[in-house]
């Protein structure tokens, strides 16, 4: 049974109290906890126990889980510049076990001028070996996004993990990134059904490809059958991971932050509304059910050996 969500960094303009009363009214199960400045009106204090304590108590009265944590790391840097790196991943490790968060979103990085394929490969290897066995002590699962122009091809990818060979560390998918990176709605969909058995956590996204890309509400673009086939063959696959709904048909959240339009904000909650409605529906329709607030609480992503209660923070 997955656990639906929302990815918070695509609602980061709404008070977070305000976020947490629309989960409840569209009946999500939690959400990936944005760590950018500014998200939720400042109101989301990580920095300091106390404001982590008042996170957590938030989380519970709603009744909703943090079901992953939004981390930002590049390694694709200079051997001499990874370790901080690293240990940068591993304060995002750090306080996910703390808040009882399964699962970290990471990061991989562009390649920089003057690095080939084969190094940057190598060193995303080397980088994540190494925050592996952090989140391993921790009780953690890294999921590295197809994130950028760089980690968009499946083949890359599929590398990678298979390299640093850990249970800790496997994918996050954003349904949306292919496309957004110049592949083909064909491509895209092969690339799913490529990365499937690597998946941690899902990024919900569709999309309306032509002159460019454009963000549509999840089953309503040109994605919708292949995001359709992609949930039912993890469900069939006995995934118990998140998959969150991230519309940005109003463009990049991190733009939008600051921006007083009540019309930005009613567009972007009726596009998660729908997708998420859509998503559990095309879930349910494979014969199996997603964990709701009642649910078994084995938490168990694709692929992996790694199965842990999902104490996630907030969860009954």
């Amino acid at each position: 049974m997955a656990y639906f969500g929302v990815v918070s960094l695509s609602l980061s303009r709404l008070p977070f109290t305000e976020f947490l009363d629309f989960l409840t009214e569209i009946e999500a199960d939690g959400f990936e906890l944005t760590t950018v400045a500014g998200a939720h009106r400042g109101q989301v204090e990580l920095a300091t126990e106390e404001g982590r304590r008042r996170l957590s108590e938030q989380v519970a009265a709603a009744g909703r889980r943090i079901l992953s944590l939004g981390a930002y790391n590049t390694f694709i840097v200079p051997a001499e510049a990874l370790p901080a790196q690293v240990e940068r991943l591993a304060g995002y490790i750090r306080l996910a076990a703390e808040l009882g968060i399964p699962v970290v979103r990471a990061m991989g990085g562009e390649l920089p001028e003057g690095f080939t394929r084969e190094e940057g490969i190598t060193a995303l290897v080397e980088g994540f070996r190494q925050a592996a066995r952090i989140a391993a002590d921790h009780g953690v699962v890294l999921a590295l996004e197809n994130h950028g122009r760089f980690l968009q091809e499946a083949d890359l990818l599929k590398e990678v993990v298979e390299k640093v060979d850990s249970p800790h560390f496997r994918l996050t998918l954003d349904t949306g990134n292919f496309c957004w990176a110049g592949r083909s709605i064909a491509e895209a969909r092969a690339a799913f059904a490529a990365l499937l058995p690597y998946v941690a956590n899902v990024h919900l996204k569709d999309v309306e490809a032509g002159a460019g890309v454009r963000f549509v509400p999840a089953g309503t673009g040109q994605l919708a059958e292949a995001l359709a086939d992609l949930l039912h063959g993890l469900a069939k696959q006995d995934y118990s991971g998140p998959i969150q709904v991230e519309f940005e048909g109003a463009g990049d959240p991190r733009e939008l932050l600051g921006r007083e339009d009540p019309n930005i904000d009613r567009y972007l909650k009726s596009g998660t509304r729908h997708g998420l409605q859509w998503a559990k529906e095309t879930w349910d329709s494979a014969g199996l059910h997603h964990g709701g607030h009642g649910g078994d609480r084995r938490y168990r992503t694709a692929g992996t050996g790694v199965a842990r209660d999902s104490g996630i923070c907030g969860g009954p």
